[in-house]
């Protein structure tokens, strides 16, 4: 009728093992797919900074040339040169509020928000 401890203590013992394991499988579970987070978030700010790059390159060549009708050729490409050094010292007196803490605040959100426990019977969404 009644089992001996060490019979019980043992399958106890077997069941802790198999739920410490799981936690473990889920831990690298988790993290994995936050890593894959972060690095697909780098690679697109990576692509968008060098498309981006092109792009104001591009946008910088033609307004020179338009500037350049009105005043002379080198005065326009000063004048742009002057424009990014005004932009340059802007983007770091503000480098707090425009780079730290939105890195700050995706990264936090990707570590520290816990996943949605999902039912049984709800279907994973797939994106």
């Amino acid at each position: 009728m009644f089992t001996s401890n060490s019979d019980s203590s043992g399958g106890i013992y077997r069941v802790v093992v198999q739920y410490l394991r799981l936690l473990l499988e889920d831990a690298r579970l988790s993290a994995a797919e936050k890593m894959t987070r972060l690095f697909a978030g780098v690679a697109l700010a990576a692509i968008l900074l060098i498309f981006g790059t092109m792009i104001i390159l591009f946008i910088s060549f033609a307004v020179s040339m338009l500037l350049a009708e009105f005043i002379s050729e080198l005065g326009a490409f000063l004048l742009v040169a002057a424009f990014y050094v005004i932009a340059l010292i802007i983007i770091i007196l503000c480098r707090r509020v425009l780079i730290e803490d939105p890195i700050a605040r995706f990264v936090s959100k990707l570590i520290l928000t816990p996943e949605k426990p999902q039912n049984d019977n709800e279907q994973p969404t797939v994106l």
